[in-house]
């Protein structure tokens, strides 16, 4: 990332779990770690805005108009 980049909470989240795996992806994706607070951000998303996406957004509009 270079200093340009924000770092966003959820981008913050994602890295501090790929420094926790010991730099491997696949271990982020397969952690075992339900108890940490973090776990369900780990893949760098918000679980609780499912579904809450900008072209979906648009699609609502262009039905609605």
């Amino acid at each position: 990332m270079n200093n340009n980049e924000k770092l966003t909470p959820l981008r913050a989240i994602k890295k501090h779990c790929f420094e926790c795996s010991g730099y491997e992806k696949k271990q982020v994706r397969e952690c075992m770690i339900k108890e940490c607070v973090l776990f369900p951000f780990r893949q760098g998303s918000n679980p609780n805005r499912k579904g809450c996406t900008i072209k979906k957004s648009y699609q609502l509009l262009a039905i609605s108009s």
